[in-house]
């Protein structure tokens, strides 16, 4: 059976449901994500592994959590511009990131740190195990377009674009050759980290985070 065919991850309804809106808002009403998003996939991720290192216990790997989190993150980055945007917001990114080179190299680190052995247990102390730098707390958005420092899209975009990432990781990985084992180590990280984001919708997902196209 083929890693596609495995790592199929099931968005939660609730996900879903939004991820229609972002389409709808996008396409028919002409709107565009505010940029940097807040909070951005960077903090995201980085919130989702302080709340898993304050519940963990001795079975909980961290340094395993914080390879594939990191791992999501370089996906992201490399990912976003041709396989995540719609082609209305490519305007937008190339006005913010349009200057930024990411590499073909930047996809092979992410594809091995997804398929390496997981590291052993240690000292469940986020600060032994950090995984991103909080983002600068710039002002919002104007035109669906800001100036913030961050340079890489994970410290711009947020949750609306991670979700189109989950969609076609399957499709992504498969390329990866991954072991049975870790593909399965996976997607419990995967279903996992989309049941916290599904926790928080209400707050991190909203028609208010867009704003009209400039024309």
């Amino acid at each position: 059976m083929s890693v596609s065919e495995e790592v199929t991850l099931e968005i939660p309804p609730q996900l879903k449901s939004r991820m229609e809106d972002d389409c709808f808002w996008i396409i028919r009403r002409k709107k565009l994500v505010k940029l940097p998003k807040k909070p951005s996939v960077e903090t995201l991720l980085l919130d989702y592994y302080t709340h898993c290192a304050a519940a963990a216990n001795e079975e909980t790997n961290l340094p395993l959590l914080a390879e594939v989190l990191d791992g999501v993150k370089i996906y992201f980055d490399f990912m976003l511009r041709d396989h995540l945007l719609y082609e209305q917001e490519r305007e937008q990114y190339d006005r913010l990131l349009g200057s930024l080179q990411l590499r073909a190299q930047d996809q092979v680190q992410a594809q091995q740190k997804l398929k390496q052995d997981p590291p052993p247990h240690q000292e469940n102390d986020v600060t032994d195990t950090p995984l991103v730098q909080e983002e600068d707390s710039g002002s919002g958005g104007h035109d669906g377009v800001a100036s913030p420092k961050a340079e890489m899209p994970s410290s711009v975009y947020g949750i609306e674009h991670l979700l189109r990432l989950f969609v076609k990781l399957p499709l992504f990985l498969s390329k990866a050759q991954l072991p049975s084992g870790q593909v399965n180590l996976l997607h419990t990280h995967f279903k996992e980290f989309l049941s916290y984001v599904n926790s928080k919708t209400q707050e991190i997902l909203s028609e208010d985070n867009y704003v009209d196209v400039a024309t």
